[in-house]
């Protein structure tokens, strides 16, 4: 059965570096939304003035959606002629238990092209400390607010705690080394 992958978790666990070596071992297509969004999203909040563009709320009620709709446009087109195709977003909203949008998504899939998907999910972690020495580290505009105000961030993100994620998750992997984290995901197809 074709899988579509979800790599999700909080900004600067290692999500796009996990999912690239895991697209390479398992031969799958890979989207990043950052990647594929983030030029058209920061030229867009850049010129209506928006200072720091992903915390702002005209991105939340405008841009996100479509960030996400574009991505799964293009994930179905992939999983139409490849197997396994690997997704790189947090997914926040989406990995919630009480979210539809997987169930939505293979209904979808299903309705439409006749394909039914395996849906996982794999969530990586890492701790507060770390977490906060890679988005200094990597150095991105978007980060800068994250950075200003950790303590608030790190509450709001509950960065640290378990968390009750969907019913489509594998597994959180803890992302202490690159390797080691995506033999951990390995193991499930094993």
């Amino acid at each position: 059965m074709k899988k579509i992958i979800y790599i999700t978790g909080d900004p600067g666990t290692g999500k796009s570096t996990i999912a690239l070596e895991l697209a390479k071992k398992i031969k799958a297509g890979i989207i990043d939304k950052d990647r594929m969004c983030d030029p058209l999203t920061h030229f867009i909040t850049k010129n209506i003035g928006e200072e720091h563009p992903k915390d702002s709320e005209f991105y939340e009620y405008h841009l996100r959606e479509l960030e996400y709709q574009a991505m799964e446009n293009i994930m179905i087109e992939n999983i139409l002629t490849l197997d396994y195709v690997v997704m790189i977003a947090p997914f926040g909203k989406e990995i919630k238990p009480d979210s539809e949008y997987f169930q939505n998504l293979k209904y979808r899939i299903k309705k439409e092209h006749h394909l039914d998907v395996e849906i996982d999910i794999f969530v990586i972690i890492c701790s507060p400390e770390e977490n906060k020495r890679r988005i200094i580290k990597r150095n991105r505009k978007d980060d800068e607010l994250k950075i200003k105000n950790w303590d608030k961030y790190s509450k709001k993100r509950k960065l640290g705690e378990v968390k009750n994620y969907h019913i489509y998750t594998k597994a959180e992997i803890e992302n202490n080394d690159i390797h080691m984290a995506v033999e951990k995901i390995l193991h499930f197809y094993e």
